[in-house]
């Protein structure tokens, strides 16, 4: 995901929002970089000035739940999650990410992924 408006305002270094992942069985798996997403433990990104290099996070459920729509076009599987984040060290934060133009996301350099509750839980 790459934004397409930078604030120049500096986000809130600390706050809650949505990540959408590819699943494959449990396992959380990064849509554009791949990578394996830990639950219940907090992540780092490669440290950088880059304003687009960390976890992009949508600020609201519907903006995630709008880029699920079309990132369904580009992805490789058919399944996917939409998991409450918590994130920290945010550096960056702007608006349009995945083809639409109004979703509001912060990068940050550190995240933390709220365990999902397993099934019969």
């Amino acid at each position: 995901m790459c934004l397409d408006e930078v604030f120049s305002s500096r986000p809130k270094a600390a706050g809650y929002g949505w990540k959408v992942y590819e699943l494959s069985g449990r396992a959380l798996t990064g849509i554009y970089m791949e990578y394996s997403a830990a639950e219940g433990e907090w992540l780092k990104a490669p440290d950088t000035n880059d304003p687009d290099v960390g976890f992009h996070i949508y600020k609201s459920k519907r903006c995630a739940e709008k880029f699920l729509k079309y990132s369904r076009i580009h992805a490789r599987g058919d399944r996917f999650a939409i998991v409450r984040v918590r994130y920290r060290k945010a550096h960056a934060h702007g608006r349009g990410d995945g083809g639409f133009s109004n979703a509001v996301v912060v990068v940050a350099k550190e995240m933390f992924i709220y365990p999902r509750k397993k099934a019969g839980q």
